[in-house]
């Protein structure tokens, strides 16, 4: 049998070729017999990918346990009762779940960025004392400093030498500011306390921007 314990801190492994990422590897050929295990705890954080998938074993399967955060090739998830202490960002593609009996916390000071999905599921819990950066898909409820999320995901359109408003909207506590990164419609800009986009357009087109709502729990951005 063989077995991983990762005690705090953060463990990454990656690369390319057979065997690449944690590979539990029982006797000499493509089979063999044994119990791997990755034991984790103290709010470990452990992701592994790799040509031939994360976590694999040629015997029986991995089954993560104890307390900490682990990504097995894109597919993350909470075990137990986590503290995030240091910033972690869920990547375009990867997910990360905090199912039925866990629950993460981000602890002040710390930042979790998501440019993937984030979810809780059944009882699992989601606080946050630190900052949350949203730019992807984020579900559930968000216990203590919740960010802001976006709640207005369309834009009328808009006629060249007519003058234009729209008002962006975002739920969330306190105060909420707005910016704007890519091109806006040549002649509107952003007011970045109401919200409001407003100009007289002065070139037809299609425009492509992002814009970001913030407050004292992080941001929202579509």
């Amino acid at each position: 049998d063989a077995s991983l314990t990762v005690e705090g801190g953060s463990l990454t492994a990656t690369g390319t070729g057979v065997g690449s990422g944690i590979n539990f590897q029982f006797g000499s050929g493509g089979s063999g017999s044994g119990t791997p295990s990755l034991n984790v705890s103290d709010s470990t954080i452990v992701k592994a990918s790799g040509d031939t998938g994360g976590i694999t074993s040629n015997s029986s399967p991995v089954t993560p346990s104890g307390t900490g955060i682990v990504f097995n090739n894109g597919t993350g998830t909470v075990y137990g009762n986590v503290t995030l202490q240091e910033n972690l960002t869920i990547e375009s593609g990867q997910t990360l779940d905090i199912p039925s009996g866990a629950s993460l916390t981000i602890d002040s000071g710390a930042t979790l960025t998501n440019e993937g999905t984030v979810t809780t599921t059944g009882n699992g819990t989601l606080t946050n004392n630190g900052t949350i950066n949203n730019s992807g898909t984020l579900t559930g409820t968000i216990s203590g400093n919740a960010p802001p999320s976006i709640t207005k995901l369309s834009l009328d359109g808009g006629t060249v030498g007519t003058a234009y408003t729209t008002t962006l909207a975002a739920s969330g506590t306190g105060t909420i500011t707005w910016s704007n990164s890519g091109d806006l419609p040549a002649g509107l800009t952003l007011d970045e306390n109401t919200g409001v986009i407003s100009g007289t357009p002065t070139a037809d087109g299609t425009f492509n921007f992002t814009v970001k709502a913030t407050n004292t729990g992080g941001s929202d951005s579509k």
